[in-house]
């Protein structure tokens, strides 16, 4: 039976199978069951993000200064305690950062380690799963004591018990609606960095502008060595969409899709993003839904796209 203290780390990986240039908005069938939201986020947290998850007002003053810091001096070391995968990136990154003049051109976490969501619904679960399992470097996130990728995120998404007695609430939004309450997956991730001693941790913000979005990815990318999580609205006009176009739901619902941006190149004025919802195929990716899959894909995107295809109805869209 795996445990917490077990750390050793599965050698499975989606890859580096992406799709070249902009994928077309209208390519898939839809991912999600009819009117469901894949992410929902709650009203009554501020969108600076203060007010929830234990990020308190100190921490978020320290994390905006650090932000500051970057984008007036370029890259930097990493300044929250690292485990695991990251750590391992950031201590064979950070020489040749620190020594760089201004953050990097383009920068990839290529190897990230993204799961792929086994309900059509639990794009939340499959994204938080990955970001513990890269960072914590544990088979516990692996399965969380379940025996599958699909035990972990069910559990994260009901609420499950860990061995050591601590009680994890269901992320999942509750009643009807199938999807998953933003505000509890934050939360739990930030508590996962805190039980593993790790500094790290996430804010949800609300990008000001297409600039703003991509100054908080070059920080997590290329100085953090985090990916940065983007929730998009699938219901985006096509032409503005983002990897697919699903039309709102019957009630006027835009759903939603929880993806994260694991890399950027400013040359092309590309981003790189994990999505759990595709999987690889041959050279590129696949979006036809397969339970069986259990890697999603990584896909490149222009960064206007995909500020574009950000939701921008339910509340802070953005953790960095």
């Amino acid at each position: 039976m795996r445990s917490k203290a077990n750390l050793g780390l599965r050698a499975l990986f989606c890859g580096a199978v992406l799709a070249v240039g902009v994928v077309s908005p209208a390519l898939a069938a839809d991912p999600n069951a009819a009117d469901a939201q894949t992410s929902t986020f709650v009203s009554g947290v501020s969108d600076n993000g203060t007010d929830y998850s234990g990020v308190t007002p100190a921490m978020v003053k320290a994390k905006e200064a650090q932000l500051q810091t970057y984008l007036n001096h370029g890259t930097m070391a990493p300044r929250y305690v690292k485990t695991g995968a990251a750590a391992k990136a950031a201590s064979a990154m950070s020489a040749s950062l620190v020594a760089s003049p201004m953050y990097a051109a383009s920068s990839v976490l290529s190897w990230y380690p993204g799961f792929y969501q086994k309900t059509t619904y639990w794009c939340v679960p499959a994204v938080v799963q990955s970001i513990a399992y890269f960072d914590l470097e544990g088979e516990w996130y692996y399965d969380l004591g379940s025996g599958s990728i699909s035990g972990a995120q069910s559990k994260i998404y009901n609420g499950y018990t860990d061995p050591d007695g601590t009680v994890e609430p269901a992320i999942k939004v509750g009643g009807s609606v199938l999807g998953s309450d933003d505000t509890k997956a934050i939360a739990w991730v930030n508590r996962q960095f805190k039980q593993y001693a790790s500094t790290w941790f996430y804010l949800a913000v609300k990008p000001t502008s297409q600039t703003d979005l991509m100054n908080k990815v070059h920080y997590d990318v290329a100085s953090e060595y985090e990916p940065t999580y983007i929730r998009v609205d699938l219901a985006t006009a096509s032409g503005t969409g983002y990897m697919w176009y699903q039309a709102p739901g019957s009630g006027g619902t835009h759903p939603e899709h929880a993806t994260l941006a694991v890399g950027y190149n400013d040359s092309a004025s590309t981003m790189q993003t994990y999505d759990p919802f595709s999987h690889p195929s041959g050279s590129s990716c696949s979006h036809a839904y397969n339970v069986a899959n259990n890697w999603g894909c990584n896909w490149t995107i222009t960064q206007a796209r995909y500020y574009k295809g950000m939701d921008r109805i339910l509340g802070t869209p953005v953790w960095y």
